[in-house]
């Protein structure tokens, strides 16, 4: 369950940083 926290925190955060390189506008 520990690891659920950041890695749930980590996924969240790399899908935004790849959303902001497919589309910087939608940043």
């Amino acid at each position: 369950p520990l690891q659920q926290v950041p890695d749930a925190r980590a996924t969240r955060r790399d899908r935004r940083r790849a959303a902001t390189e497919r589309d910087p506008d939608q940043d």
